[in-house]
C-alpha cells in the first residue's frame, strides 16, 4: 500500500499524464476512490462515452507499468454521466482539424478506427489490382480513398506488396519536360529498397537517375529510357513482392498539356506487369488521353473511372455519409455521437445542405461553427454564419485553379448570382446542350455551384436539362433583405415536377 501522500500524488500525476497523452484527452475529469483497508485506491478517469480504444490504452498502461502499480494504485475508466468535458471537445476540434488535410502519412496508427466507408461501397474497387482514376470535387475524399487502399495493403500484404505515393502538388504549374523525368525518378527512388541488391542493378538504376535528371532532358530521351526502367522495375518481382501500386495524388495539378504524356509514359512502363496505377483528380481539370496524338490512357479501356461525389442529387446519402464521418470522429474522442455537440439533427441537415455534401467542406464548416458558436453546442444559425467564411476559400480555389479561364468563370458566376437574386431563388436550370455547360461543371467542381439533378427532360423529348443551386455562401447576407426562396433545405429528394418550375439560366440573359 502507498505509505505516504507524496508518493500517491506522484503516481496519480504520472499516470494521468500517460493516459492523457495516449488518448489525447487532456484535462480529463478524474477522481480517487478509496479502496478501504484491503485494496489500494483507484484512479478513475471519467469519459463521456468510453470505447474499446480507451480501454485498450488503459490495459496497455497497466500491463506496461504493472510492477509500479501493483499494491499501490489501480486505474479504471467510468462513463461520465454529467455534461461532456472540455477534454472531449478539445480533442474533437483537434481531430477535426487533422482530418481536413490527408496525405500518405495521415493516421498511420489508427486509420481504420477513423475511416468511414462510402455509401456506394467503392472500397472493393480501389483495392483491386487494376488501374483506377478517382474523380471528385475538391474535398470530396479522393485522397482519403487512395489512403484507404494504401493502408489496406500495409495491413494485408504480409510483406508481399509494396506501394509508391507521389504527391503531384510538388509539380504544380510546371510546363517543362523535366516534370515527367522527375516523377519517374521519384518512383524509382521509392522502389529502390525493394529491388534485388546486385551491383549490376544498382549501376543501372544510378545511370537511369543520372540521365533523367540531366538539365537538358528531352521527351525523346525519356522515351529511350522506358525499356530500361521497365526492366529495372520488373526485377522487383524476383523478390518476395507480388505486385506494386503507384498512387498519384492530385493529378489535376499537373499542367493539362503534360497529363496525357505522363500517363502514356507510365502506361508504357507498367502495361503487362503487376504494377498498377491509382490516381486522384478533378475531372474537369484532367485530360487522360489526347486523341490528336493518340497519347495517354483511355478511360474505360486502360483506366477504370471511380466517381466520388456526395452531392445534392442524393441528399439522403450525403447526409448519411457526412453524419457517419462526424460520428466516427466524435466516438474516437469519447463522445456518444456528433449530436452531443449539436442542438438537434437540423444542424446536420443544414450543414450538409450548405456544403452540398462535400465531406471536407462539412468538416471545415463545422469546425468554424464550433469556434464561433453562441451557445454550448452548435446551432443552425452558427452553421449559417460560418458559410460565408467557407465561400472565401472556394473563391481562392477559383483564382488558383482557373488560370486563363479565370475571367470567363468569374463573369459566369457573376451572371448566375444576379440571375438568382433577381428571381429571389437560389436554384435554376441549365440546358445540357448549351456551349457553356463545361464552364458550369468547372464551377460545380469548385463548389461554387451544386448539382441537384444531373439530367431530366424539361419540355421537348430529348431536351436534357440539369438543375443546380448557387452556393449558400453567396447569399448569407442576402436572404433577409431579398427574401430568397431556399430550395430543398430539408434534404428531401426533389420531384421532377418541382424542378420543372425552376427558371432556366442562359449567360446571354442580362
Amino acid at each position: 500500500m502507498i505509505s505516504n501522500l507524496s508518493e500517491f500524488e506522484r503516481l496519480k500525476s504520472k499516470f494521468t499524464k500517460i493516459f492523457e497523452k495516449r488518448t489525447g484527452l487532456t484535462g480529463l475529469p478524474t477522481e480517487i476512490k478509496d479502496g478501504g483497508l484491503v485494496l489500494p485506491p483507484t484512479l478513475v478517469f471519467r469519459i463521456s462515452k468510453p470505447t474499446t480504444r480507451h480501454y485498450r490504452i488503459l490495459l496497455d498502461i497497466v500491463s506496461e507499468y504493472n510492477k509500479e502499480l501493483e499494491d499501490y494504485l489501480r486505474i479504471t475508466i467510468l462513463e461520465n454521466k454529467e455534461d461532456i468535458s472540455n477534454a472531449e471537445e478539445k480533442l474533437f476540434q483537434r481531430t477535426l482539424s487533422e482530418s481536413l488535410t490527408v496525405n500518405q502519412y495521415s493516421f498511420r496508427d489508427d486509420f481504420f478506427s477513423r475511416y468511414i466507408a462510402t455509401t456506394t461501397g467503392i472500397e472493393e474497387q480501389i483495392i483491386s489490382l487494376a488501374n483506377h482514376i478517382v474523380f471528385g470535387r475538391r474535398g470530396s475524399g479522393k485522397s482519403t480513398l487512395l489512403l484507404y487502399a494504401l493502408r489496406n495493403r500495409e495491413n494485408d500484404s504480409n510483406g508481399s506488396a509494396c506501394s509508391v505515393w507521389v504527391d503531384l502538388q510538388t509539380y504544380s504549374k510546371r510546363t517543362d519536360n523535366t516534370v515527367i523525368a522527375d516523377v519517374l525518378c521519384e518512383i524509382i527512388d521509392q522502389l529502390a529498397p525493394h529491388l534485388p541488391d546486385t551491383p549490376h542493378l544498382s549501376i543501372t538504376r544510378m545511370e537511369l537517375i543520372r540521365e533523367l535528371r540531366h538539365p537538358e532532358i528531352t521527351m525523346d530521351k525519356i522515351r529511350t529510357c522506358i525499356p530500361r526502367i521497365r526492366s529495372c522495375l520488373n526485377m522487383i518481382f524476383e523478390t518476395k513482392l507480388k505486385d506494386v501500386i503507384l498512387f498519384l495524388d492530385d493529378f489535376h495539378l499537373v499542367v493539362q498539356s503534360i497529363q496525357p504524356v505522363l500517363l502514356d509514359i507510365l502506361y508504357c512502363i507498367t502495361r503487362g506487369t503487376n504494377i498498377y496505377l491509382k490516381i486522384s483528380s478533378i475531372e474537369t481539370l484532367t485530360q487522360t488521353f489526347d486523341p490528336a496524338t493518340k497519347t495517354g490512357m483511355q478511360i474505360g479501356h486502360d483506366l477504370q473511372k471511380i466517381s466520388l461525389d456526395y452531392n445534392l442529387t442524393t441528399p439522403d446519402l450525403a447526409l448519411e455519409h457526412v453524419r457517419s464521418i462526424l460520428d466516427s470522429i466524435a466516438v474516437f474522442c469519447g463522445l456518444s455521437s456528433i449530436l452531443k455537440l449539436c442542438t438537434n439533427i437540423d444542424v446536420l441537415k443544414r450543414l450538409v445542405w450548405v456544403t452540398a455534401g462535400v465531406p471536407r467542406d462539412a468538416l471545415s464548416l463545422f469546425a468554424q461553427a464550433m469556434n464561433h458558436r453562441r451557445g454550448k453546442v452548435v446551432s443552425v444559425p452558427d452553421i449559417n454564419n460560418a458559410a460565408s467564411n467557407l465561400l472565401t476559400t472556394k473563391e481562392n480555389d477559383l483564382k488558383n485553379d482557373s488560370s486563363e479561364q479565370d475571367t470567363i468563370l468569374n463573369n459566369l458566376i457573376k451572371q448566375i448570382k444576379e440571375f438568382c437574386f433577381k428571381r429571389k431563388n437560389n436554384a435554376f436550370l441549365v440546358k445540357k446542350d448549351n456551349q457553356f455547360v463545361d464552364d458550369i461543371m468547372r464551377l460545380a467542381d469548385l463548389r461554387l455551384l451544386h448539382i441537384i439533378n444531373e439530367g431530366f427532360t424539361l419540355h421537348d423529348a430529348g431536351e436534357k436539362t440539369m438543375a443546380l443551386i448557387l452556393d449558400y455562401g453567396y447569399y448569407v447576407g442576402e436572404r433577409t433583405s431579398r427574401n430568397i426562396d431556399l430550395f430543398n433545405p430539408d434534404l428531401k429528394k426533389p420531384k421532377t415536377s418541382e424542378l420543372r418550375t425552376l427558371p432556366v439560366f442562359s449567360p446571354l440573359e442580362q
